[in-house]
């Protein structure tokens, strides 16, 4: 009889060792799990940039902000009053200096007309003239195409 009762004591011991092993073992993996994992949208786009890169980004988010956001969606995949932004300056050859052109003064960029690309997505959008930005820089150019090109990445 006291065999069978140790031996009670010991299973039921094994047994609670055996489950609590699994609850913790549960309680670490629910925990790894919740924790967040680089680009699948729980951290920010911006973690993956070195700080020059960054500052850039974020000079561009703001001028985006001041000057585009009104006429252009913020994650470059979706038309609104204009155009998706995303993927854009491949339109322009990677041109800073036709892109600037274009943003400065579309209207004079487009009666060019040297850039085919351009002219029929003026023509794609009831031949709507974008609103001119004389004020905005090479360098403010550059800030917006490293932002709308990393959001359009990391969305």
């Amino acid at each position: 009889m006291k065999t069978l009762r140790l031996l009670n004591v010991l299973v039921i011991l094994m047994l609670i060792l055996l489950f609590g092993g699994f609850a913790a073992g549960y309680e670490h993996y629910k925990k790894e799990i919740e924790e967040p994992v680089p680009w699948c949208g729980t951290t920010s786009y911006m973690d993956h940039f070195d700080d020059e890169l960054t500052d850039m980004v974020k000079n561009g988010q703001a001028l985006f902000k001041a000057n585009c956001a009104s006429c252009h969606v913020k994650n470059m995949r979706a038309d609104m009053t204009g155009p998706a932004l995303g993927g854009s300056f491949r339109r322009f050859n990677n041109d800073t200096m036709a892109y600037l052109s274009f943003v400065q003064n579309s209207g004079a960029y487009i009666a060019k007309g040297h850039d085919e690309r351009i002219v029929q997505l003026f023509e794609d959008w009831d031949k709507s003239v974008m609103q001119a930005f004389p004020n905005l820089s090479k360098e403010d150019i550059k800030a917006i195409i490293a932002y709308t090109e990393a959001m359009y990445k990391a969305t």
